[in-house]
């Protein structure tokens, strides 16, 4: 199975949202009543399919604010370092080999949850780094502290709020989505018994067709944002981790 990527997510929408129309295009000519059942359906359908799409786009832009914020407090912290041990020093390279990997893993969208644990991989080294220094070093200890309290206060709970939030919020949206999917097919096969509809429900097969496939694609998709959800946990836990080690 792909995993997931905001991007498939938002291209499996879209196809849904061109089928969907297809299909109610074709309906159209039948000259159905604007208040039957499955055109309702149809305009629900589409409906929270754009606004899928649109949280999507929010959670992947915020994902992407939120990196780059964390980035931009690590580079801060490097340069103190810098100016407190020197650039050749073991642990400035230690933390500027996970700090150059987390910065690559930044410029990913809201990826699959591989990538995350990656990136929560390269904060816990870090962290690991910076708690095994700071217990000998009282000055480095509390510029250590003081970007722990930065980025607790100024980033960890964005991501709950804006990333973490939202994904639960679109994994619920996607199975609505398949329930009136399911309805509309229901009402379609009803149909299709109707002798003056046979016609147009021959053209609509095949967009039917593809229509439960890309559903099923996208119901795998939000399968794996269970996952994507529970690396994003594990980062902001190893976000405010450190905060609660050195305050010790």
């Amino acid at each position: 199975m792909e995993h997931v990527k905001a991007e498939n997510i938002i291209v499996a929408i879209e196809r849904i949202l061109d089928y969907v129309k297809r299909i109610e295009i074709a309906l159209n000519r039948l000259g159905l009543d604007k208040d039957h059942s499955i055109l309702k359906n149809i305009n629900n359908a589409k409906g929270l399919s754009e606004e899928i799409k649109k949280e999507v786009e929010h959670a992947n832009k915020d994902f992407h604010n939120i990196m780059r914020e964390i980035i931009s407090i690590y580079d801060h912290f490097l340069r103190d370092i810098a100016h407190l041990v020197g650039t050749n020093s073991e642990i400035y390279r230690k933390l500027e080999i996970n700090y150059n990997h987390l910065t690559f893993l930044s410029r990913l969208d809201l990826h699959n949850p591989n990538s995350i644990i990656k990136a929560t991989s390269s904060i816990l080294h870090i962290e690991q780094i910076i708690f095994h220094y700071a217990r000998g070093n009282r000055r480095a200890h509390d510029i250590f502290l003081n970007y722990a309290n930065i980025i607790k206060n100024r980033v960890s709970n964005k991501l709950e709020k804006y990333v973490i939030d939202r994904l639960a919020k679109i994994e619920k949206m996607i199975k609505e989505l398949a329930n009136i999917a399911n309805s509309i097919f229901k009402e379609l096969a009803s149909l299709s018994k109707n002798v003056r509809y046979q016609a147009i429900y021959k053209e609509i097969l095949v967009d039917e067709k593809k229509l439960r496939e890309i559903l099923e694609y996208l119901n795998e998709l939000s399968g794996e944002i269970k996952l994507l959800i529970t690396s994003l946990n594990r980062m902001e836990q190893a976000l405010i981790q450190i905060t609660y080690h050195l305050s010790v």
